[in-house]
């Protein structure tokens, strides 16, 4: 038996790992061009929740491609390795 579930965008939850892309998506107005890419790729748009979780996590440069979107950028972290700063612990042959 297969059942299926009619769902709209407002019910739908990412995955964790998929949530940073559909919310791009979502804020720049691009959710009906994915839903025609869906319709495109899946037989009358029938895609199941773990298969559209899998388009957004592991197909994220193809689907910015399709919708011609930036791939947004990381914040950078703090680094320790970054700081240029002279070590105190560290003696100068100068002074000695």
């Amino acid at each position: 038996m297969i059942l299926y579930h009619e769902m709209t965008w407002d019910a739908y939850r990412p995955h964790d790992d998929a949530r940073e892309l559909f919310d791009q998506i979502c804020d720049e107005g691009k959710l009906d061009e994915l839903e025609s890419l869906i319709d495109e790729m899946y037989d009358g748009g029938m895609i199941e929740e773990g298969q559209l979780d899998d388009l957004l996590r592991f197909e994220d440069d193809w689907v910015r491609d399709r919708l011609d979107l930036e791939e947004e950028e990381e914040e950078e972290e703090d680094d320790e390795d970054d700081y240029a700063g002279d070590d105190p612990d560290e003696e100068d042959d100068d002074d000695v």
